[in-house]
């Protein structure tokens, strides 16, 4: 489901930016730790925004696709130690890349090698 639909009908929506790009350090792609983390703490900052109007105790679910199926699935293990405050009701957890050296050897010489 897209974004605006899912504002269309109400829901707020939080794009988590992931911790690594543009630092020196190896960027975080797949780990799932930090993944699940930067998910969870773009929940709580979104619910500390006044002008958001979010209540703390909100419903929260949890989508994403590709990259942000990992984090989707590890902000949902992780919730309940490291976000026990948040009240994830469920997780949509679409194609996270399991085997990066497959996925790799699939792009190699595709339109997507770039990636």
């Amino acid at each position: 489901m897209s974004i605006k639909r899912l504002l269309d009908r109400g829901f707020a929506v939080v794009v988590t930016g992931y911790q690594g790009l543009g630092t020196p350090r190896v960027h975080t792609y797949m780990d799932r730790e930090a993944q699940g983390r930067a998910v969870l703490d773009s929940v709580r900052a979104a619910q500390c925004l006044e002008s958001a109007g979010l209540p703390d105790a909100g419903p929260v679910a949890l989508y994403g696709y590709s990259q942000g199926g990992g984090a989707s699935a590890s902000a949902a293990e992780l919730a309940p130690s490291y976000a026990p405050e948040l009240k994830v009701k469920g997780a949509v957890v679409g194609a996270p890349p399991a085997d990066l050296k497959r996925v790799a050897d699939s792009m190699d010489g595709s339109a997507y090698g770039a990636f």
